[in-house]
């Protein structure tokens, strides 16, 4: 296995995307449906007004989200966000959206919503409309529906989203993951893992709570069977990493 520093291994990882990523400088080659996502400003009656700053290139400016404050499994949380882009972005960067549970089970909706379409390469999925692809001085509006599993058995889960770059290793001529880097959150409140939580839901569900089957119904409970010859009174009880610039 040959590893590269880490300077070589973002470098790396810049270079795939770029070798798998459509070109999109020119206005021309912007795909028409994702023009339609791009906004002059915020919305004034936007939700939520915000300002959280991923290392000084993307900014979230606004955000909305509903239910407010509950997702029941088996629900859908809707969201959307609005991205300013500040300055140019390495072109292996790309959004990620999490729900993390107290146990730090993370559930991932990255590649959810028209402006994460991704295709599929040899080198695995990729988007079509990167941050590294957007124009400074741009909004872009950022829809998603994230279905909440059925089987989650979290009381409660954290909203987070965030900008991340893969860190690759050549492993017998193949890159692969091992790990990935992340515009840091220099304003807005973090998750202390360079993602910016935007709330927190309730469940209902109970910690370790395993009573409903995989399509969210209660499964029915059973009595131990009674032993043959038993009568009513004899029933058995139940690192710091480089981030590329």
């Amino acid at each position: 296995m040959k590893h590269f520093g880490r300077t070589a291994v973002a470098l790396a990882g810049a270079l795939t995307f770029a070798c798998a990523s459509p070109p999109s400088s020119g206005k021309e080659q912007i795909d028409p449906e994702f023009e339609k996502l791009a906004l002059p400003s915020v919305p004034a009656d936007v939700q939520h007004a915000a300002f959280v700053d991923f290392g000084g290139k993307l900014h979230l400016v606004g955000y909305e989200v509903s239910p407010a404050t509950t997702a029941a499994p088996g629900s859908t949380i809707s969201l959307k966000l609005y991205w300013r882009s500040v300055k140019n972005v390495p072109v292996c960067y790309r959004l990620y959206t999490h729900l993390t549970a107290p146990s730090g089970k993370i559930y991932e909706f990255d590649d959810v919503g028209p402006l994460r379409v991704s295709s599929d390469t040899e080198r695995g999925k990729v988007p079509n409309f990167p941050p590294s692809a957007w124009t400074p001085g741009t909004i872009y509006v950022d829809e998603q529906r994230l279905a909440v599993p059925r089987d989650i058995d979290a009381p409660s889960l954290a909203l987070s989203v965030g900008v991340s770059c893969p860190e690759l290793e050549v492993n017998d001529g193949k890159l692969e993951k091992v790990g990935e880097f992340k515009l840091p959150v220099l304003s807005g409140v973090s998750d202390g893992k360079e993602g910016a939580v935007l709330g927190r839901f309730l469940t209902g569900a109970k910690r370790g709570d395993k009573s409903k089957d995989k399509d969210g119904r209660r499964r029915l409970e059973r009595r131990p069977a009674e032993p043959l010859g038993r009568g009513p009174m004899g029933r058995v009880p139940g690192s710091e990493r480089e981030n590329p610039k």
